[in-house]
């Protein structure tokens, strides 16, 4: 706790004091010597803030009142010069401008209770209120006091700028100075074209929306959709467009490519050479427009040719005849002869047979053989 004191009161002039301490709540009481006038309060208090009560009273030759009370943001009608006013003297007080008068504001210089002070002075003036100075959309007001003198800051949100003046000041007849200002949208600059494409946009304000789109035969590398931000630039980088093209389709054996392009929408033809069997989904494929081809590369199969069966004979094709793939022979066997698989018919794949077939010995070969 804050041993709180007030100030050394001094020596005074033409009378004495008693005080009780120097502590808060403590008194002071005046008097003056004899053939003199006390000006001012007879007692006064030490006070909270740690000083004394009132201005200090004087002791004067003749009973006359000191110089009359100040008021905050108010003056009187008394010359400055005039140190001392003879008792029934009366000053006006008139408040500043920009306050408002509340109470009385007359002072009286009277003699009484054995001094001269001045009576009758309640007056305060309050500042004028300019009202409410308006909100501003998009922005926040700082400052919740609207009486003269003070003064009210809008700042915009993060992405508008301020259209006006920044500060508005509370004037002494009541009015707020200077008009409302506003938030605009900050503008970014126009997006440029990108080369074989184009952006497409109706606004270039805070928030608005850039959408860039590519010519036929290009795709978009890079952000589709690009935003004005609050620093007035687009958001991300700008993209660009690329030609679409899906490569080389691939390597066909024992065929031939028509067709070199691999642009997007072009189309590539396949053919087998002769003798050769077509194995795949389609004859042709188109480059799409995500890049890749619309059917894989086919193949071309070779023949295979007739094979020589010993003890036997291929019965569906010729000797010199050629055999296409995924074709299958069949072999009949001499008399007493008899084929090791009969289950699973010999097939062409690719040139190569998925076994040849055999004649063997028969039962009753095998039991002739025997005997012998």
């Amino acid at each position: 706790m804050i041993d709180l004191h007030c100030a050394d009161l001094g020596v005074m002039e033409n009378g004495n004091y008693k005080v009780t301490g120097d502590h808060f709540g403590a008194r002071v009481m005046y008097s003056c010597d004899d053939g003199y006038w006390m000006s001012g309060p007879k007692e006064r208090v030490c006070q909270g803030d740690g000083s004394w009560s009132e201005r200090g009273p004087e002791c004067r030759q003749k009973a006359m009142c000191g110089v009359p009370p100040q008021v905050p943001h108010a003056r009187h009608n008394a010359s400055d010069k005039v140190l001392e006013f003879d008792v029934d003297d009366v000053v006006q007080y008139t408040c500043f401008q920009g306050y408002d008068p509340h109470g009385y504001p007359r002072a009286k210089c009277l003699f009484f209770n054995g001094t001269t002070q001045w009576y009758g002075l309640d007056l305060r003036c309050i500042p004028r209120s300019c009202g409410d100075p308006g909100e501003v959309k998009n922005a926040r007001r700082e400052g919740d006091i609207f009486t003269f003198t003070s003064r009210v800051t809008y700042h915009c949100e993060p992405g508008y700028e301020l259209v006006g003046r920044a500060n508005r000041y509370c004037e002494s007849k009541g009015e707020w100075s200077g008009v409302l200002p506003s938030c605009r949208p900050v503008e970014c600059p126009q997006p440029r074209d990108v080369t074989n494409g184009r952006a497409v946009y109706t606004t270039t304000t805070y928030q608005s929306v850039a959408r860039y789109e590519c010519l036929n035969g290009y795709r978009l590398v890079g952000p589709e959709i690009r935003v004005c931000e609050a620093n007035k630039q687009w958001e991300g980088e700008e993209p660009y467009c690329e030609e679409i093209k899906c490569g080389s389709p691939g390597i066909l054996h024992n065929g031939y490519v028509k067709g070199t392009s691999t642009r997007y929408g072009t189309v590539i033809y396949f053919s087998c050479l002769e003798n050769m069997t077509f194995v795949g989904g389609s004859a042709s494929t188109t480059c799409q427009k995500d890049g890749t081809w619309s059917h894989p590369v086919p193949k071309c199969m070779a023949p295979c040719s007739v094979p020589a069966i010993e003890h036997g004979r291929v019965t569906n094709y010729a000797p010199d005849a050629r055999v296409a793939h995924d074709k299958h022979i069949t072999v009949d066997c001499i008399a007493q002869y008899e084929l090791r698989y009969n289950t699973t018919p010999a097939a062409c794949n690719n040139g190569s047979w998925t076994h040849i077939p055999t004649c063997i010995p028969g039962d009753f070969l095998m039991f002739s053989l025997k005997l012998f």
